[in-house]
């Protein structure tokens, strides 16, 4: 067969006997990946990203190995075990021929390769702390390109022959590196210091990108579909505006029967009125501190929508620590906007998806893989997988984090061994994703008592004190004494306190001392 009528594959399925092959795979990727980048002003590195990705798929040795993979496939055959490394030639045809010239360059051919190097199995560390550079190793760059390197050249000549010639290439390049020059130079302007850490991140943002185009772009391929139009974000969001607003007023319409019921009322509602007027405040980091009852969940809503509608935000992602209070906080925004379609749960009560059939089964393991809905309920962990986790089904989801209200309830819970990651990630999703984030408690802990700090602009509500005064429910009254006290005595003092209370809470530290003194008591 002549050179130029082989077929290389890329992707087989074998429900309907058909071939994706290596250039509509890799054109599928690169549009996706630079749409994806390009919230990030990134398009044309995105779309470099999805060019070379698969260079290597070009090689007589992968196309052994995938020609052998499908016949073991249509013949029922045992899956091959070892595989074809395709990852390392886009990664060396960069360092190759664009490791050269100002900083920008270099850095910018470095941060190609390793995403296209790794795009399978996670990341590895530039340098290692032992000092070990494994994309170096991989590749085989600058001086270990012996026998591999025929696999090489074949890879460059035929992706050159088939995908895209060296002059546009060149130029693309080139338009990539001035990305990230401006990107430097953007954040100077706005008076914004780039950590280190920074930088980490923009490169697994870059790598998110490349990861959930190509899965993405296979899923479409072995499911045989058609990739979904974009949801009319805004219309979306006035629609759900309307529906929390028929709540609201059921809310002011209801009738109080006590002094006390009135007094709450109106505080929830003040709550209610300033998240809605904060709604109209830029792009940032604010903290949101409602009393125990203060009706936060709706509250946080309904300046989520405001915002979303005034700022053109997408998405809206709310993070609690519990899965009980996931649940019930899911259920309640889910009632009220009538958005079954729109919310997804991602937490570990839900993320165990065998119950379904095989198409919903993939349909919503997508939707966890990539966090596409509009409205997103989730755990601290599953947010800081996203970050932190290693591989690749976690980091898949970043880039979809553009353009996010970012609600933090009880955000006092957050691990104290995690805030200083913590601040330096949503700081970045703030100033470079343009992420507004909401930090709630009724006890907002100090989270700048560490080196990163997070640049919050204020708090939310007016007259703190006030509000937690108007929700004051109890007086402390300390009865300690320094002598322990027997189960006898204590039950004593519990019988005198009943004589005023019709029910007392009591707690123990030990399942014994609870039985020991409700005997007692009885």
């Amino acid at each position: 067969m002549r050179e130029k009528d082989k077929i290389y594959p890329a992707h087989y399925r074998i429900i309907d006997d058909t071939y994706q092959t290596v250039e509509e795979h890799t054109a599928g990727v690169k549009t996706k990946c630079a749409l994806y980048a390009k919230a990030l002003n990134f398009a044309n590195t995105g779309e470099l990203l999805g060019l070379l990705h698969d260079m290597g798929k070009y090689t007589d040795d992968f196309y052994d190995y995938i020609t052998e993979a499908i016949y073991r496939e249509k013949n029922g055959l045992p899956e091959l075990k070892s595989s074809v490394d395709h990852g390392r030639h886009g990664a060396l045809f960069i360092l190759r021929r664009y490791h050269n010239g100002d900083v920008y360059r270099k850095l910018m051919s470095e941060i190609i390769a390793m995403i296209v190097c790794y795009h399978h199995g996670g990341m590895e560390d530039f340098i290692s702390p032992e000092l070990d550079v494994k994309l170096l190793n991989r590749t085989g760059w600058p001086d270990k390109l012996g026998e591999a390197d025929n696999a090489h050249m074949q890879a460059c000549e035929r992706f050159l022959d088939r995908v895209m010639g060296l002059e546009q290439l060149d130029e693309l390049f080139h338009a990539a590196a001035k990305e990230l020059r401006d990107f430097i130079d953007m954040n100077r302007k706005r008076d914004i210091m780039l950590s280190p850490f920074h930088f980490h991140l923009l490169i697994k943002y870059l790598y998110s990108c490349l990861i959930d185009a190509d899965r993405y772009d296979t899923y479409l391929f072995m499911q045989n579909k058609k990739e979904e139009e974009d949801i009319k974000i805004n219309i979306l969001w006035n629609k759900f505006s309307e529906k929390l607003s028929v709540k609201e007023r059921s809310f002011q319409d209801k009738k109080t029967e006590s002094e006390l019921e009135e007094k709450i009322k109106l505080l929830r509602h003040d709550i209610w009125k300033q998240c809605k007027e904060f709604s109209d405040q830029p792009t940032g980091i604010y903290t949101l501190t409602v009393p125990t009852g203060g009706g936060k969940t709706l509250s946080s809503l309904r300046y989520a929508l405001d915002h979303a509608i005034k700022s053109g935000k997408k998405r809206i992602l709310y993070v609690l620590p519990f899965t009980t209070i996931i649940e019930q906080n899911a259920d309640v925004v889910r009632s009220v906007l009538e958005a079954d379609d729109y919310l997804l749960e991602h937490h570990s009560n839900v993320v165990n998806l065998e119950e379904y059939g095989t198409d919903e089964y993939h349909y919503r393991q997508l939707l966890t893989e990539q966090w596409t809905s509009p409205i997103i309920f989730t755990t601290m962990v599953q947010f800081l997988n996203t970050f932190f986790a290693r591989g690749t089904q976690d980091l898949r989801r970043f880039h979809n984090l553009t353009d996010t209200i970012i609600i933090f309830d009880e955000i006092q819970s957050l691990p104290i061994k995690c805030i200083s990651l913590f601040n330096e990630t949503v700081n970045f999703l703030s100033s470079q994703c343009r992420d507004t984030i909401i930090l709630c408690s009724a006890t907002q802990p100090n989270l700048n008592k560490v080196k990163h700090k997070m640049l919050i602009r204020g708090e939310m509500i007016a007259d703190l004190q006030q509000k937690f005064l108007g929700f004051k429910r109890m007086n402390i009254i300390d009865k300690r004494n320094k002598k322990k006290m027997p189960y006898q005595e204590l039950a004593e003092f519990i019988k005198e306190i009943r004589k005023e209370n019709e029910s007392i809470l009591m707690i123990l530290n030990t399942k014994k001392t609870a039985e020991s003194v409700f005997k007692a008591v009885k």
